[in-house]
């Protein structure tokens, strides 16, 4: 799984991977309920989505995966 992660995040561009830093950040350190990432069409507003839910799940794994109290790794997906 981490080749995985590891593969998805090398393959994001250098703003795609900005952009999944800041709203990693907002996200998971700053604790923003919602972010909207809005762009051109093309730009890969999808690839930032693939990125960002592996960098959350490469977080989830390094806080000890699957436990009794947090037994699943969640995504809420709501298209506008």
């Amino acid at each position: 799984m981490q080749e995985k992660i590891r593969d998805t995040l090398a393959g994001l561009k250098d703003f795609q991977t900005k952009t999944v830093d800041y709203v990693f950040e907002q996200l998971y350190v700053q604790g923003r309920k919602r972010m909207l990432i809005a762009d051109e069409v093309g730009l890969g507003k999808t690839i930032v989505a693939k990125g960002l839910i592996a960098k959350a799940f490469e977080r989830y794994m390094q806080n000890g995966g699957p436990t009794k109290e947090n037994p699943t790794f969640n995504t809420d997906f709501r298209n506008a």
